[in-house]
């Protein structure tokens, strides 16, 4: 399960996400769109992991799925 490091609007809205989708997969492919709404940071995958709480394998994975 994330951890979230910030708080915000972002934050929020994944913690809203996580409460209406019971797909971990799911989960992470909107917590990983999420942190580049309103940035306009380029975020690599180490940067997304800490940023999100999840391990590196997982954030490649969301962002493998988004690029599919």
């Amino acid at each position: 399960m994330p951890v979230w490091l910030e708080s915000g609007p972002a934050t929020a809205r994944i913690a809203e996400t996580k409460i209406r989708y019971g797909n971990q997969a799911a989960q992470r492919v909107l917590a990983v769109l999420s942190a580049f709404v309103g940035r306009d940071a380029v975020h690599g995958v180490t940067e997304l992991s800490r940023l999100l709480g999840m391990n590196k394998n997982m954030a490649h994975r969301a962002l493998t799925t988004l690029t599919a």
